[in-house]
């Protein structure tokens, strides 16, 4: 399409502005091009949702004086994704600084003033008129970040993300990606640890020897047959991961040193042989905290940084969080390019009612300040549908991470209007009360919360129950919004039948809790490594009354000896499942060729005193083989203190679960921060069982039984 005089000087001058309305006679002009194609159809797609007629598409110079233009120039001082929304007399333009920005201000226009709203993959409002007086416009929009993705299912579909503004892609999305099909490309973003790209060589203590020179050419030879294979064409991102335990290689680093430093010396290297690419710095675990030197990092190396061990019920800058804080601006000292991996969902239950709103509002804003903050990842239900208010999350947070400066409560209000209607009031009722009831109880958000938090008591669990059953009485059964109220019952149902102690209408809300999941297969998953069948299973089960440790037997049970069963641990890649073995009738399970830490136990709020910890634990050996009695089949330790150990085939009867002794804490004295189980990865062992980790009060000498 020819550029002309007018529209330069109109973009330099944009005060001679006109009002533009929608009306009859409307045409769409656009350029050559996929994305103009796109573009262009789904705006006249959407205008006859609205109007009732459907506005025909030309291509070059418009014929009418009542159109609107599609065009991509490159504006200065736009930045990428940024538009321009201008009206000129009876025209409209909508002028993109790329191609993917043209789409951008297609969906922006049809949103922020034409009223559609794109609040789910499934869900979408369109208001209808047949005219519409837009008054004068001049909207200059540029996203404050240049990468924005919700890691979440319910974003995965590449359309919806795009009506959202979104651009990213990582993991399942950049490899498997048809938003390029479908749309235009996002920002892919690729990951490749320490062990994809060096294989079983050169380990040590759970990461890779990073000083090694002979790692760093290994990793970086390898690395160049990978990225050969990437498309060339998209704008891409490399993070280098390091293995994702807290587990770390010393070697080489020397005193006043921190384990970061030789770990971004080795990124660097690699950064430095391919000066073609962008790459991240994974700063995660023991590599979080930045070396204490004033070393600037290669321009082509920027830094993703993950502040997994936060309490995500207060933002990073909070007094409880300022050390990860430090941190982050430690890390903007050092590269002009940082990321943010943020946590937003509990990985030991997607459903869990998880009040973080509110402490990521607060933070996106306080990220915006930031100037070396170029991009936000946020991390959510990824492997399933379901999640805690994951639509309402996808839409809010999309809107933020463009426009930090929006209100949150505001955004919600509308969210909320649109997808529950009549209970909207009631549903946002229910929001804020559970954050009341977090910020009263004092309880932290972890990655992985335990079942066990004050904020949902029983007394709690029964409010919400009756604020959401008021809710749906506001709705018509029949309707989806009948359907979206009802979602919200599974963060509170599951915890209480998962606690398997009875209470008022138990029947009635397993009821309803199994129903809903039955009806929705695309909610596949309870937690990370947890499938939901075996939460329906689980939930039929009578949990019988726990057998007494015979560590225990003469002791008294909450003074003396305590215990935490498999449903109040964290589980990573365990299934939970019924067993007549088990103190309970129920245990964890996960396949012993594994290496995670499967099972684990947050230390907090552990009884003043010194203790025994134990863990009740079985193994299943291979149908038909004969495993080595010699050979390790578990681990166990205390994070972050260096109590730790493991067992082997010979001390494990079949089918019978044997007491292991991980460790002894004294809560007055010890930094620990969790108990931890993981299988060695032996091939001759199919399953490993953990059944609960108790406590016992420790004595100079505890007489052994047998179990």
């Amino acid at each position: 399409m020819k550029k002309s005089a007018k529209l330069f000087l109109f973009i330099l001058f944009p005060l001679f502005l006109s009002a533009f309305e929608i009306k009859p006679g409307l045409v769409i002009v656009k350029e050559k091009g996929h994305i103009f194609d796109i573009a262009a159809n789904d705006l006249s797609y959407y205008l006859e949702k609205i109007t009732g007629q459907k506005p025909p598409i030309l291509n070059g110079s418009p014929e009418t004086n009542a159109s609107i233009s599609l065009i991509e120039l490159p504006v200065g001082r736009l930045k990428d994704d940024g538009f321009i929304i201008k009206s000129d007399g009876e025209n409209l333009v909508i002028i993109g600084s790329n191609d993917r920005s043209v789409l951008y201000g297609v969906y922006y226009f049809l949103d922020r003033y034409l009223g559609c709203r794109f609040l789910a993959e499934d869900f979408e409002f369109v208001p209808k008129f047949q005219r519409k007086d837009l008054g004068d416009i001049y909207d200059k929009q540029e996203p404050r970040f240049d990468y924005r993705e919700i890691f979440i299912k319910e974003s995965d579909d590449p359309v919806f993300s795009f009506k959202n503004l979104l651009n990213g892609r990582l993991g399942h999305r950049a490899d498997n990606d048809v938003a390029e099909e479908i749309y235009t490309k996002g920002v892919k973003i690729y990951t490749f640890t320490s062990g994809e790209l060096l294989g079983q060589k050169y380990k040590c203590g759970g990461q890779y020897d990073f000083a090694n020179k002979k790692v760093k050419k290994l990793a970086s030879k390898n690395l160049t047959k990978k990225l050969s294979s990437l498309d060339n064409e998209a704008q891409k991102y490399i993070v280098l991961e390091h293995e994702d335990r807290g587990s770390v290689c010393k070697k080489g680093v020397k005193a006043g040193k921190t384990p970061s430093s030789i770990f971004l010396d080795y990124t660097s290297y690699i950064a430095k042989k391919h000066p073609d690419f962008r790459f991240l710095h994974q700063a995660y675990l023991w590599s979080k905290k930045p070396p204490f030197d004033k070393k600037r990092v290669p321009k082509n190396l920027g830094v993703m940084y993950a502040p997994i061990e936060a309490n995500f019920a207060k933002p990073l800058n909070s007094k409880e969080n300022l050390y990860l804080f430090k941190y982050l601006k430690r890390w903007g000292k050092k590269s002009d390019t940082v990321f943010i991996w943020h946590y937003i969902v509990n990985f030991s239950g997607y459903m869990f009612a998880y009040p973080n709103l509110k402490a990521l509002n607060d933070d996106i804003k306080e990220f915006s300040k930031q100037k070396y903050i170029k991009g936000v990842f946020l991390q959510g239900s990824y492997d399933t549908y379901g999640g805690d208010l994951a639509n309402l999350r996808v839409w809010v947070f999309s809107r933020l991470l463009w426009n930090p400066s929006l209100d949150l409560k505001r955004l919600i209000r509308e969210f909320c209007d649109l997808y529950y209607a009549g209970a909207s009031q009631e549903v946002q009722k229910y929001i804020f009360a559970v954050e009341k009831m977090l910020e009263k109880s004092g309880d932290k958000l972890l990655v992985k919360t335990s079942i066990d938090s004050k904020y949902l008591s029983n007394e709690n669990l029964q409010k919400l129950d009756k604020i959401l059953t008021s809710a749906l009485s506001k709705v018509d059964k029949n309707s989806s919004y009948y359907d979206h109220v009802l979602k919200l019952f599974l963060g509170i149902d599951y915890i209480r039948l998962i606690r398997g102690a009875d209470f008022k209408e138990k029947d009635r809300v397993k009821k309803r809790f199994k129903s809903y999941l039955r009806s929705h297969p695309q909610i596949t998953a309870f937690s990370e490594g947890v499938k939901i069948e075996n939460i329906l299973k689980i939930i039929d089960i009578n949990r019988m009354t726990e057998r007494v440790p015979a560590l225990a037997k003469k002791l008294q049970k909450k003074k003396e000896w305590f215990s935490y069963q498999e449903f109040q641990l964290e589980l990573c890649c365990a299934d939970i499942v019924e067993d007549s073995a088990a103190s309970d009738g129920i245990s964890a399970v996960m396949d012993a060729s594994g290496r995670e830490w499967g099972f684990s136990l947050p230390l907090r709020d552990i009884p003043k005193g010194k203790w025994d910890i134990y863990a009740d634990v079985k193994i299943q050996k291979q149908s038909g083989k004969s495993a080595d009695r010699t050979k390790k089949v578990l681990s166990y330790g205390i994070y972050p203190t260096f109590i730790k150990g493991g067992a082997v085939v010979g001390q494990f009867k079949d089918d019978k679960y044997k007491s292991v002794k991980i460790g002894t804490i004294d809560t007055k004295r010890t930094k620990a921060k969790s108990v931890w189980l993981a299988p060695a990865g032996n091939e001759d062992v199919e399953k490993v069982y953990v059944d609960r980790i108790y406590f016992i009060k420790h004595r100079k000498k505890i007489r052994s039984k047998k179990d």
